[in-house]
């Protein structure tokens, strides 16, 4: 059963490796990323040893590895599902003998085993090199930080195929997908860590799951969430898996009601 969904993640991974010219764009536009963060920071704490609790290399290490872990975070799901919606092909996935959103996470696992070889580790040999990335706190905290990036991406890609699923009632993403990646990147941690926002603002932040996107895993890895809290927010994570895969299903089902009775 796992066959074909391996070979569309195959399939995807040699796509991904073909243009070459794109990977390269890709990796110079990280490094310019990571390169304006690093020196926004380093004006930051110009005239201050700890901010918020933080020290310098600490907040490189989180810039950079913000920028490292954008790499994982590509998804296409919900523009699948958009064209899908657009050029009436959707209806074709229910005469297939593979579930729709197994294929749609089987392509883009390939695109992000394809990305932590053309994107990723390049983006972080940068870090290391040119940006002196501190290692982790710990074995214990790398662990723990890899675990929680893997759920991070997938209540990523849950976040997208929702959002692309709304495309049956919009019948255009149009900016809703901008929309979310904007979202995304300001209320995760990705700019600027929640920790500078007001002490209000990170009491509405811990009830939505953004923040265990980007930050989550970077705070354990730079230390700033310790082991046992660690194992807490890797908790709260599934707990937010868990739903939003509910609400995918259920928005889902409704969104196949508009299937049936237009007839794709």
């Amino acid at each position: 059963m796992m066959k074909p969904y391996i070979y569309l993640a195959k399939m995807r991974i040699m796509v991904n490796v073909t243009y070459r010219f794109d990977v390269i764009v890709g990796v110079i536009c990280q490094v310019l990323i990571m390169l304006a963060s690093v020196y926004l920071w380093n004006s930051a704490f110009a005239e201050q040893e700890v901010l918020e609790g933080l020290y310098l290399q600490q907040m490189v290490t989180y810039a950079v590895l913000a920028v490292v872990v954008s790499t994982l975070f590509t998804t296409g799901v919900e523009n699948q599902i958009s064209n899908g919606v657009y050029s009436g092909s959707i209806a074709t996935f229910f005469l297939r003998p593979v579930r729709m959103f197994g294929m749609f996470f089987s392509d883009d696992m390939g695109s992000l085993v394809a990305s932590i070889f053309l994107r990723t580790l390049p983006a972080l040999i940068v870090g290391i090199l040119f940006f002196r990335m501190r290692a982790p706190e710990s074995a214990a905290a790398l662990a723990l930080a890899l675990i929680s990036v893997t759920f991070s991406f997938i209540i990523v890609w849950l976040i997208s195929a929702i959002v692309g699923l709304f495309t049956f009632w919009a019948m255009n993403l149009g900016n809703l997908s901008y929309l979310k990646n904007v979202i995304i990147s300001i209320f995760s941690g990705r700019l600027i860590p929640l920790w500078f926002f007001p002490q209000r603002a990170q009491d509405v932040f811990r009830f939505l799951p953004f923040q265990y996107t980007y930050q989550a895993p970077i705070a354990i890895y730079i230390g700033q969430t310790g082991a046992d809290e660690a194992v807490f927010v890797i908790f709260i994570q599934i707990i937010w898996v868990a739903l939003l895969f509910i609400l995918m299903n259920l928005i889902w089902r409704r969104a196949r009601k508009r299937v049936m009775v237009q007839g794709g």
